[in-house]
């Protein structure tokens, strides 16, 4: 049994199912299948039993999978500590992303693949984080104020947000327990906006259901609700209106991370050096829009007037 037949079986433990383990490994769910059942042919026993829940290892699988992950974190470890004396500024760079990041900080992205065409720049974006210490990435432009201590990096900014509407749903002088919202889906696992609508607006008509932020951005442009978002996205999009700033817990810094196996790695020290200068660049755009810039001056009058006029739930 080799490596290639245990990551199979590992990827089929830590996914739960045929369909998000052949995702994971980047080959169909029928190869999963086969080559699972080719295992437990081959050692005479099942390796997994199948629940309502999803796939679960037999305690041969668990032993298996205890191999299998003993073996990938060497095979990682060995691969990273060869990359790691990578001072070529060529070669593949994974970067784990949001979109909405790629759309607000292009110059991140598209910047440095201009400046540097011996780097072949992958952009992965996605609603969960990139597992750096399992390869899945060489670095991540993320959301978080606790980064792994694990790995090394950079704060290269930090979000502020606020509920911002469409111009035409701030007209309409509602209290916010009236206007409709834009809502997560539970896969995005935005705890934090849940915990505050449920306790803020419980009753508030829930116009869309969303689990991308692209979606989320196009749904508030067009005026279908209100919701929680980053005053650099309200800056690119004149016609919303800043109806309350965000509660400071909902201030969430920027980082750069990176595994500190790679920290000597010339393509990985160069993006995260272009990446901080770009982001220091754009400081002033993260912070809540003044008047008679992003949001003019008669909309803003607009704002404090609904204000003023709604009832107070918060």
């Amino acid at each position: 049994m080799s490596w290639d037949d245990l990551r199979f079986v590992l990827a089929l433990a830590r996914a739960g199912t045929m369909t998000a383990a052949a995702q994971a490994l980047g080959v169909t769910h029928t190869t999963v299948s086969r080559r699972v059942r080719a295992i437990e042919e081959d050692i005479g026993t099942r390796v997994f039993d199948q629940t309502p829940d999803g796939f679960v290892p037999t305690p041969a699988g668990r032993r298996l999978v205890e191999a299998a992950a003993a073996i990938e974190a060497r095979v990682t470890e060995v691969d990273r500590a060869v990359r790691g004396r990578d001072e070529r500024l060529s070669g593949p760079l994974r970067v784990a992303t949001v979109d909405s990041f790629v759309s607000w900080f292009p110059e991140v992205f598209f910047g440095f693949a201009e400046a540097n065409p011996e780097v072949a720049l992958s952009v992965a974006t996605g609603t969960r984080f990139a597992d750096l210490s399992r390869r899945q990435a060489d670095v991540a432009l993320r959301l978080t104020n606790s980064p792994a201590e694990h790995l090394f990096g950079r704060k290269v900014g930090q979000l502020e947000y606020g509920i911002y509407a469409h111009r035409s749903l701030a007209e309409r002088n509602q209290s916010l327990q009236e206007l409709p919202w834009i809502q997560w889906s539970p896969d995005a696992r935005a705890r934090l906006t849940e915990r505050w609508m449920a306790a803020n607006v419980p009753n508030a008509p829930i116009a869309l259901q969303v689990d991308c932020t692209r979606a989320f951005e196009l749904a508030i442009s067009r005026g279908l609700g209100v919701q929680f978002m980053p005053h650099v996205f309200a800056r690119r999009t004149p016609e919303l209106v800043l109806l309350e700033p965000a509660p400071e817990e909902f201030t969430t810094d920027l980082w750069l991370l990176a595994h500190p196996d790679l920290r000597e790695v010339a393509r990985v020290r160069a993006f995260m050096s272009h990446a901080a200068e770009v982001m220091a660049g754009l400081a002033d755009s993260l912070r809540p829009p003044q008047a008679g810039s992003a949001i003019s001056e008669d909309v803003a009058r607009s704002a404090r007037t609904h204000l003023a006029a709604q009832p107070r739930e918060l």
